[in-house]
This record gives structure tokens, sequence and C-alpha cells, in this order.
């Protein structure tokens, strides 16, 4: 077995991790997270959520968890980032 199919083995025996994104139109910190999040899911069992930043629940995020702009990353609700996400820091928390 490649080292990419137990790779692979393992997505599908871990259970569904929710992800939650908030992003705002023009952000392009949001185009990149979201680009790292569809990537990440191909390696991880990302129930990934895109959620607008102008309509109510987006805002609610963004105020609940007080971050001055987006994208907001939650990981099964929590808090994870905002703004620039680290594709290695984000990694290494999903494994």
């Amino acid at each position: 077995m490649k080292p990419a199919d137990m790779h692979c083995d393992k997505r599908r025996s871990q259970a569904a991790i929710d992800v939650t994104l908030v992003t705002a139109a023009g952000c392009h910190y949001c185009d990149a997270a979201a680009a790292l999040l569809a990537q990440l899911a191909e390696a991880f069992p990302l129930r990934i959520r895109i959620v607008d930043l102008s309509d109510g629940e987006g805002a609610a995020i963004a105020r609940r968890f007080r971050v001055p702009f987006p994208p907001v990353l939650l990981i099964d609700g929590d808090y994870f980032g905002h703004g620039r996400i680290s594709g290695r820091k984000l990694t290494k928390h999903l494994t």
C-alpha cells in the first residue's frame, strides 16, 4: 500500500470535521482560505460550510469571537483563526 493510499484510508475512517468559514466579497484572504480548505478536504474528512459575513449568521459569528476582519475559521464550532489562515497550523490541528 502506498503512503497516499494509507492517507486516504485514514480519511475514510475518521469522523467528519465541521468547518465553518465566514467570508466577505472581495476578500483575498477569504479566497485563499477557501482554496486551502478545498485542498485539505482531499486529505481530511472536512464538512465545509461557507457563510457570508453580511448575513445574520456570519455577522453573529464575527461578533461572538470579536474578530475585526474576515475570514473567520471555526473548527467543530470552536474559533481557529481569522485573517491569513496558516496552512501548516491548520494541517497540524487536523492531524
